[in-house]
């Protein structure tokens, strides 16, 4: 091992265009961990929680397999709402599952996305056209008003409000729909502050002129995805790396005398909160909505 890393160590120019080339991909997005992991997890391309129905009483009997199916009939949920004959832009698209489905039925569906790398994966899978842009930097010279379908999946607590609504608006023909499936929290101070203010966003919505025509509280069909989660994390993934930092202490005394207090602490700070479907269910909502334009 020792003479691999002198062997490396030994090609200083190799070095700097290692380095220059993992900077550009992290740049550009071509380097996007994200994606790698969750098609070798999942074998599909969704980027998103399952839908279950009926709702498991205990995450030990949650399977991969079921898990798959949850996140197809999650999908489902939305595609259904979609017409046949839409223009759709699905905003936030992700690794393209949406509109691998949607294009299925023969729908014109296109993509939005920041990510160069999910961008040129949509365009390769798919062959559709993929706007590579944050939602609220998007031409609207260019794109408003040309969708009749806006779709967004756990995308859209990501964006700011006072922008982002605005442009989804400003993108929908006359008689369009936003179709958005997404969480949010109830209140200001949570243990887990991902997602917009529930309050903040249904006054962004408003203020831009949206009515919402339909609405399902999905919470407790999403929750079982985070507890499924939490089980792989608790009961495999924190045991490994217990039994990892152990092993390795173990053959290295000397260097558990000196780093176990440093070690301790570390592992300490591991916090699976963001994982717990009870603080889900507790501090935040799970919505579908369609809304429309007034």
């Amino acid at each position: 091992m020792l003479l691999d890393i002198l062997r490396r160590a030994a090609h200083p120019m190799a070095l700097l265009a290692h380095r220059r080339a993992a900077r550009e991909a992290r740049h550009d997005g071509r380097g996007d961990l994200e994606l790698q992991f969750y098609q070798a997890c999942f074998g599909n391309d969704y980027l998103h929680a399952g839908y279950f129905d009926p709702i498991p009483d205990d995450p030990e009997t949650i399977s991969l397999a079921s898990l798959k199916a949850a996140m197809q009939a999650y999908t489902d949920l939305v595609s259904r709402r979609v017409p046949d004959g839409a223009r759709v832009l699905d905003v936030g698209c992700g690794t393209g599952g949406l509109i691998g489905q949607l294009r299925a039925r023969g729908i014109e569906a296109s993509g939005l996305t920041p990510s160069s790398a999910h961008a040129c994966y949509v365009r390769e899978r798919h062959g559709c056209e993929v706007i590579e842009s944050p939602l609220e930097a998007i031409d609207l010279d260019r794109w408003r008003g040309r969708f009749d379908v806006l779709t967004s999946m756990e995308s859209f607590h990501n964006v700011p409000l006072d922008r982002g609504v605005p442009v989804m608006r400003a993108l929908l023909a006359p008689g369009g729909r936003w179709i958005n499936i997404d969480y949010y929290r109830l209140k200001e101070q949570t243990r887990n502050r991902s997602g917009q203010l529930l309050l903040d966003y249904r006054e962004a919505i408003a203020r831009s002129g949206f009515t919402v025509v339909e609405e399902i509280d999905v919470s407790a069909n999403a929750a079982p995805s985070m507890a499924f989660a939490h089980l792989l994390a608790s009961r495999i993934g924190l045991p490994m790396l217990d039994f990892g930092i152990g092993r390795f202490f173990f053959k290295n005394p000397t260097l558990h005398y000196l780093l176990q207090d440093v070690a301790a602490k570390r592992r300490a700070r591991i916090n699976l909160g963001a994982l717990d479907p009870a603080v889900l269910l507790a501090e935040k909502r799970y919505l579908l909505q369609v809304l429309a334009p007034h």
